[in-house]
């Protein structure tokens, strides 16, 4: 999986410059053109970005290591900039650690779904679930030494413009600060949980979770569920719980695209 190596990339050049004078001296211009094109592909693969020449003091604060925050930290060490990326979960993987409700997966292809620098040519999935993703993300921050730059388990408490300074300073949860030149946000908005609010909610005896808490050890079988909602969660929630030996799921959706009444859908098990 991924970029080839330097070596590899240099060795491809070379066998396809080879390969396309002869095409070409043969009158083979089309074979000649794709072999001129593919060496070119991997002409590119051996550029590498100039390193940027910053002052000694100079930092970054990258806030969240979920998708945007592991790319953000690959990018800044092709240009050799000091950062420090601020995580409050114990692990990377942003909304892909958070969110392990059955039949969690990406509804973008996966092939599109991927850096650019990162390329993943052995997706099992068109649509890859979320275990598969989650792993990708941590090769891909292995890959490229983004894993030294996190700061796990800290949640952001404020954050201050200092004016007279130009720079940002991160204070955490437990008390650590972080001054920083630049300060980005790489928090996504998948992962924080949105609860209804409905009478009688507060007395409900059983468990009770949304999709983005959902409880490892949690077994639905035997149960009678309900799952308020059909947005995206849902959509992948549903199938798979109805598979799962529920003995009754029940889904409350508030009303159907372009009506206004009340639907409910029950799903029997045997």
């Amino acid at each position: 999986m991924g970029e080839p190596s330097d070596q590899d990339a240099l060795l491809s050049v070379l066998c396809s410059l080879t390969a396309t004078l002869p095409l070409v001296g043969n009158g083979q211009y089309i074979l000649g053109f794709f072999s001129f094109c593919f060496s070119m592909y991997f002409l590119r693969k051996l550029w590498k970005p100039a390193k940027v020449i910053a002052p000694d003091d100079f930092r970054v604060i990258i806030l969240g290591a979920g998708v945007s925050g592991i790319c953000m930290g690959k990018k800044l060490n092709d240009l050799g900039l000091r950062y420090t990326i601020i995580e409050k979960a114990p692990a990377l993987g942003g909304t892909w650690w958070e969110n392990i409700y059955p039949g969690a997966a990406c509804d973008v292809p996966s092939h599109l779904y991927s850096y650019s620098f990162f390329q993943n040519p052995n997706w099992s999935r068109a649509y890859s679930h979320q275990k598969e993703i989650l792993r990708y993300l941590q090769d891909t921050a292995s890959r490229f030494g983004v894993y030294p730059h996190i700061k796990f388990g800290q949640r952001i408490k404020q954050n201050t413009w200092n004016k007279e300074t130009n720079k940002w300073t991160v204070e955490t949860n437990n008390g650590d600060k972080y001054v920083g030149n630049v300060l980005i946000s790489g928090c996504g908005g998948l992962h924080v949980p949105k609860f209804p609010n409905f009478p009688g909610m507060d007395e409900f005896k059983g468990d009770a979770f949304h999709t983005a808490q959902w409880k490892p050890d949690y077994d639905p079988t035997d149960k009678v569920v309900a799952i308020i909602g059909t947005g995206a969660s849902a959509v992948q929630a549903v199938p798979n719980l109805s598979e799962m030996g529920v003995k009754d799921l029940t889904v409350f959706q508030e009303h159907l695209v372009g009506h206004h009444q009340d639907l409910t859908l029950s799903i029997q098990s045997g």
